[in-house]
């Protein structure tokens, strides 16, 4: 009897002390890399070139894999392989946020999320778009730009009134005032206001320009003459 006692004594000791050996096995190598030959913190499982450790065993993007074993962490569709850099091991962190990009939905820091931007080139300045805080070329960043710019003046302005196409108001008259903010029409009274030329209001008549007023034609000021 005493010897039955003494065997299963010491065959739960045994056993208990294999369950305490695994469990401390487990918290030394969170991530097994013992079972893929690596011991020295090195160990890739997705093999995307980015050690386990640095990855972490967290899932960013929910979809049920485990950062180190997922190919896209944060679930933005451009690959980790990607987002790493040249040197996976020091992977980059484009916007200093304390995230590297592969685990940063949003590796520019622009506010639009790496899912929407991609990695294509869009303003083809060597940039990838989710690197890209102006990948547009757009003021605002991250603002898909639909409008076209016919005169390369950075805006959409067909009618050189230096307001863009969208922009309403128009200056046919280039008086510097939107046609809608622009006063009565010249009274062309025949002697102090006429609508002609710049030219001839200048040169032939000795008048001067009165930008308060219109005319019809888009070559004509109204020009003011002073009283004899």
């Amino acid at each position: 009897m005493k010897t039955t006692t003494l065997i299963l004594v010491c065959f739960c000791i045994g056993f208990v002390s294999v369950l305490l050996l695994r469990c401390n096995k487990e918290e030394d190598d969170p991530y097994n890399n013992s079972k893929y030959g690596e011991d020295d913190g090195q160990a890739d499982t997705d093999g995307d070139g980015i050690p386990n450790e640095l990855e972490g065993d967290g899932d960013l993007d929910g979809d049920g894999i485990p950062n180190y074993e997922d190919l896209d962490s944060d679930g933005d569709g451009i690959p980790d392989a990607i987002e790493a850099g040249e040197d996976p091991s020091n992977p980059l962190d484009s916007d200093g946020d304390g995230k590297p990009n592969f685990l940063d939905e949003d590796s520019d820091g622009d506010g639009t999320p790496d899912s929407k931007e991609g990695s294509g080139d869009t303003d083809g300045d060597g940039v990838p778009d989710y690197l890209d805080d102006d990948w547009d070329e757009e003021e605002d960043a991250g603002a898909l730009d639909t409008d076209t710019d016919t005169d390369t003046d950075s805006d959409t302005d067909t009618d050189t009134d230096t307001d863009t196409d969208t922009d309403t108001d128009t200056d046919t008259d280039a008086d510097g005032d939107a046609d809608a903010d622009s006063d009565m029409p010249c009274p062309d009274d025949g002697e102090t206001y006429l609508c002609m030329t710049e030219g001839d209001c200048y040169d032939e008549m000795a008048g001067t320009p009165d930008p308060q007023y219109t005319c019809d034609g888009a070559d004509d000021i109204c020009c003011m003459f002073s009283p004899l």
